[in-house]
């Protein structure tokens, strides 16, 4: 960004907009470089204000959730990392019926909190989420979820804004949803969604959550890890094949393939992106040199650093 830019943004933007600010303290993997500049969005106003501006400088912008499924280049991010805080964090139930109770989450609302909400009032259906390091956007983006069971699997809408920066809402029936993706514009930014939850009691949820608690209680997840980096490819397993090319407990500089998963590259302490990103390409190519299969990302990576 030229200091002409930096300069113009600070006069709109004022105190809120950070110079040169460390993304990795902002990623479950802790890796990466910092933003050029950096600027928390409370409210769906205020984002479409920050867009038209950016837009018309043609200044670059990247949305940062919670950070997890995320990798940054060691050389940061170029212009403005926007984060969404204030409005897009409420999370209210807005219907109720004999059947059903109608939840809506703000886009910068974590996953746990919307599981700790319903938790409270007895609404069943999100516990299948529980571990995920997710905000709402991010979960719908990547249609999180587990083996049998995905976002889209109690979504019933969701309110986004598309290039024309008109907001939209659209009911998840008109979606395409499919394993670990939602299809929607590639630029769109999902502002809140609603969900349809079950009627039940705190103590059913509870019970339910400490069933997904205990099987998520992996030696890996004492570390700090971007979450599952390859897709399952039909009928295969990503974590099985990068431990059957024999990679598993791999390491490179401060990186490595879990040894109690295949499918997890977790940060032992002082990671690179580059280490990481590394090990990523090692298990790529092994796992074609092995089986034949070519294992797609599930992570996004941000930055200059590619494969």
């Amino acid at each position: 960004m030229k200091a002409t830019e930096m300069a113009y943004l600070k006069k709109v933007f004022g105190d809120k907009l950070g110079e040169n600010i460390p993304l990795a303290p902002l990623t479950t993997l802790k890796v990466g470089g910092a933003a050029e500049a950096f600027l928390n969005i409370a409210s769906a106003t205020d984002l479409i204000t920050a867009l038209k501006i950016l837009r018309a400088h043609d200044i670059p912008a990247f949305i940062i959730g919670n950070g997890s499924n995320l990798i940054v280049s060691d050389a940061g991010l170029p212009g403005v990392v926007l984060r969404l805080k204030g409005e897009f964090e409420t999370i209210r139930v807005t219907r109720k019926t004999s059947s059903a109770v109608y939840v809506n989450a703000g886009a910068g609302a974590r996953l746990s909190t919307l599981i700790s909400f319903a938790q409270a009032r007895g609404l069943s259906g999100v516990e299948p989420l529980y571990g995920i390091p997710a905000t709402v956007g991010g979960a719908i983006r990547m249609n999180a979820g587990v083996s049998s069971f995905s976002v889209a699997d109690i979504l019933s809408s969701i309110r986004y804004l598309p290039p024309s920066l008109k907001p939209v809402r659209r009911h998840a029936s008109r979606l395409a949803c499919s394993y670990r993706s939602i299809r929607m514009p590639g630029d769109a930014v999902i502002l809140s969604a609603t969900f349809r939850l079950r009627p039940a009691t705190e103590k059913h949820v509870t019970a339910a959550l400490q069933t997904y608690r205990r099987k998520r209680d992996k030696k890996w997840m004492r570390y700090p890890s971007a979450g599952s980096i390859f897709r399952n490819p039909k009928g295969e397993n990503a974590g099985r094949l990068v431990e059957t090319a024999g990679l598993r407990g791999y390491q490179i500089g401060n990186a490595q393939i879990a040894p109690d998963h295949g499918n997890i590259i977790i940060n032992k302490g002082g990671a690179r992106a580059g280490d990481v990103l590394a090990l990523i390409k090692l298990a790529k190519e092994g796992v074609y040199k092995k089986t034949g299969i070519t294992l797609d990302l599930e992570v996004v990576i941000a930055g200059k650093e590619t494969l």
